[in-house]
């Protein structure tokens, strides 16, 4: 059984959106802007080509394919070409517009953005109080400054009762744009997004937040120039409770849990508890470990491990149907067997346009 609720009311009080305030020592807050603000529309609106000179017009749609395709060093490549050949008026607009947008996404690419819980500083607040914090470090050798577009928090709250049952609900809260972070090399800057709190529900055994954050597109500064940001890469984070019973078993390795599914009859009660225990960063070799097994599994071997399936990949569907189950296994694992003639690997589709 499966089913989607409101988020408890402990955990919407706990979820507090703090974004744009600064944080210290590691953001402040800055206009940005100036002359040399990236100018909307140049590489993500096909129009913006409709009046450059006709012998430049077939690199620049390649410039621009290879652009949506994320193809960077391609769109490199092209670019040089068209600079070279000295382009005037609107078409030389444009190319510099797709060199803005490819310094730009080099900029980014130098700093790396995750979400992460942190304990209360003062070691007061109760244990499951936490805050969530966006971190942001600058890999590169040159200082940036990132100013995010405005984002949507992403919280997905799942509960598992002591019957298997996965009850999934979820809420997005949006918010202004963060503070400007402005970062040294090798520096890292925090700013607080929430305070959260979560403790398990009588008859639970299990819960699970997890929290995801979108950024729209804003500006990185770096030498002294303000280039467009998109396309933000972050990475998650989650929060788990545990009943103590559980707990105290302590976690469980995946070679744990590949050497369960070597059992004849695996039982459904030892399938949910390694699950549990699993970290999870093992869960997807746990799915995959599971579906390259599924085959020689009878519809009620894997029926027995349906509740330790919702676990571990936060699905409230195929219900309990072994046979849709089964069929979601042959597809996790089947795009990577996807091969072309002579072991080629089929080309991945165009990922939309550019935004900008």
């Amino acid at each position: 059984m499966n089913a989607r609720e409101p988020l408890r009311a402990t955990v919407l009080a706990g979820i507090t959106i703090l974004a744009g305030c600064g944080t210290p020592g590691g953001s402040e807050r800055s206009d940005g802007g100036g002359a040399n603000a990236p100018a909307p529309g140049v590489a993500g609106d096909a129009s913006a080509l409709a009046w450059v000179e006709p012998e430049f017009l077939p690199a620049l749609e390649s410039l621009r394919a290879a652009l949506a395709a994320g193809e960077d060093d391609t769109a490199r490549l092209i670019l040089v070409h068209v600079l070279a050949r000295a382009p005037r008026g609107r078409t030389l607009e444009v190319a510099q517009g797709f060199e803005r947008v490819l310094d730009g996404r080099a900029a980014l690419r130098e700093l790396a953005f995750r979400l992460e819980f942190v304990d209360e500083p003062d070691g007061t607040a109760p244990r499951d109080l936490l805050r969530l914090e966006l971190v942001v470090q600058n890999r590169g050798s040159l200082p940036l400054a990132c100013r995010p577009g405005p984002g949507t928090l992403h919280v997905e709250h799942e509960r598992l009762d002591g019957r298997g049952a996965l009850l999934v609900a979820d809420q997005t809260k949006g918010f202004e744009k963060l503070a400007a972070l402005r970062l040294e090399p090798g520096a890292e800057a925090r700013e607080l997004l929430s305070i959260v709190f979560l403790e398990l529900t009588p008859g639970s055994i299990a819960e699970r937040l997890r929290f995801r954050l979108e950024l729209t597109s804003g500006t990185v500064e770096r030498e002294g120039r303000t280039l467009p940001a998109m396309r933000f890469q972050i990475a998650p984070c989650e929060r788990r409770a545990l009943s103590e019973v559980v707990l105290a078993r302590g976690p469980a390795l995946l070679e744990h849990w590949t050497a369960f599914l070597a059992v004849p009859r695996p039982k459904c009660a030892d399938a949910l508890d390694l699950a549990l225990r699993m970290q999870p960063e093992d869960h997807p070799a746990a799915l995959e470990a599971l579906a390259r097994r599924a085959p020689e599994l009878t519809d009620p071997d894997l029926e027995a491990c349906v509740p330790a399936l919702r676990w571990l990949s936060s699905r409230t569907d195929p219900g309990g149907d072994p046979a849709e189950w089964r069929r979601w296994l042959e597809e996790l694992i089947r795009p990577r067997s996807k091969r072309g003639e002579h072991g080629l690997v089929l080309p991945p589709l165009p990922r939309g346009p550019i935004e900008d």
